[in-house]
C-alpha cells in the first residue's frame, strides 16, 4: 500500500539522517501526506495532532523550496 502511495506522490519517505548509507536504508522511514485534507479525512483532527500538521507543513514548505530533508 505505501508503495502504490510514494508512486502517485500522495506520501513522501523521509530517512533518518546518519552519515552511513547502509544504517539511513536500515533505520526506519518517516512518511508525510502531501495533503493535510486527505489526512484527516483518516483520522479525527484534534489538538493532540497539531504538531504532526504543523510538522507536515514544515516538510512541504522545505520540499517545495528544493531542500534535502531527513529527520
Amino acid at each position: 500500500m505505501l508503495r502504490i502511495l510514494k508512486k502517485a506522490y500522495m506520501i513522501y519517505e523521509i530517512k533518518k539522517f546518519d552519515y552511513s548509507l547502509k544504517k539511513q536504508n536500515a533505520n526506519e522511514k518517516k512518511y508525510y501526506s502531501i495533503d493535510l485534507g486527505l489526512s484527516n479525512i483518516l483520522r479525527v483532527p484534534n489538538l493532540q495532532t497539531i504538531g504532526t500538521d504543523l510538522e507536515t507543513v514544515v516538510f512541504l514548505e522545505l520540499l517545495h523550496r528544493g531542500y534535502t530533508t531527513y529527520y
